[in-house]
C-alpha cells in the first residue's frame, strides 16, 4: 500500500527548497525571475526576513527591495497630483495579500494607530514621540511585505511623504509638518478610493 498523497494546495518540502535555491542561483548571477521574464537586478536596498510559530504553524516571509538594473539611471516617470480619470486602475476582486494575511492587517492597524497619534502631537504642536516616530517608521518597512505591485508606486510616495513629515515635525517646523500630514490623509484617501 503507497502512502497517502499530500492535498493539492500542499507544497512539498523538496519543490520549495528547489524553489528556493532556483533563487539564489538567479541573485547570484544579478538576476530575479519576474512571472516568465528573468530581469536584470541590482544590489538591495531592504531585506527583511521573519519567522514565527503560531499556532501549530511556522511561518517564514523574506521581504527584499531592489532597484531594476539600470533603473537608477532612468529618468523618473512623471506622477500627476490625481490619477487619470479615463483610466483608472483595476480595482481588486478578491483580498490583497495585505488584506488576506492576518500579519498583514496587524501592521495596518498599528501603522494607522501610530500615524493618528503621532498627528494629533502635531496639530497640538508638541515635540512628537522619538519612539512612536521610530515605531511608525519600522511598521512601513515592515508592511512592504504586503504591498500589492499596483499600488506598491503610491505606497513609497506615502511613506516618503511620511519621513519628510516626522523630519519636520522632529526639527519643530510645525508649519511644514502640518501641510505634510495633510498631504498624507489626502494620498491614504486618494489610495483607499482606488485600491480597496
Amino acid at each position: 500500500m503507497s502512502p497517502p498523497s499530500p492535498p493539492k494546495n500542499q507544497v512539498q518540502l523538496n519543490e520549495l527548497a528547489a524553489q528556493l535555491r532556483a533563487l539564489a542561483d538567479d541573485l547570484e548571477q544579478g538576476k530575479l525571475r519576474i512571472g516568465a521574464s528573468l530581469i536584470d537586478v541590482e544590489q538591495p536596498t531592504f531585506l527583511k526576513t521573519k519567522s514565527e510559530l503560531k499556532g501549530g504553524s511556522a511561518y517564514f516571509a523574506l521581504s527584499v527591495k531592489m532597484p531594476a538594473a539600470g533603473a537608477r539611471a532612468a529618468a523618473p516617470r512623471p506622477r500627476s497630483a490625481t490619477p487619470h480619470p479615463t483610466s483608472p486602475p483595476p480595482r481588486r476582486t478578491q483580498k490583497s495579500r495585505s488584506e488576506g494575511s492576518g500579519e498583514g492587517k496587524r501592521i495596518k492597524k498599528k501603522i494607522a494607530f501610530l500615524w493618528k497619534s503621532l498627528c494629533r502631537q502635531i496639530d497640538a504642536e508638541e515635540q512628537i514621540s522619538t519612539p512612536d516616530s521610530d515605531s511608525l517608521s519600522r511598521m512601513c518597512e515592515e508592511y512592504n511585505l504586503f504591498v500589492e505591485p499596483e499600488w506598491r508606486d503610491d505606497w513609497d510616495v506615502c511613506c516618503k511623504t511620511v519621513q519628510e513629515c516626522l523630519l519636520a515635525a522632529t526639527a519643530g517646523n510645525h508649519q511644514q509638518a502640518t501641510a505634510l500630514v495633510a498631504e498624507v490623509n489626502r494620498l491614504i484617501k486618494q489610495c483607499h478610493k482606488l485600491y480597496k
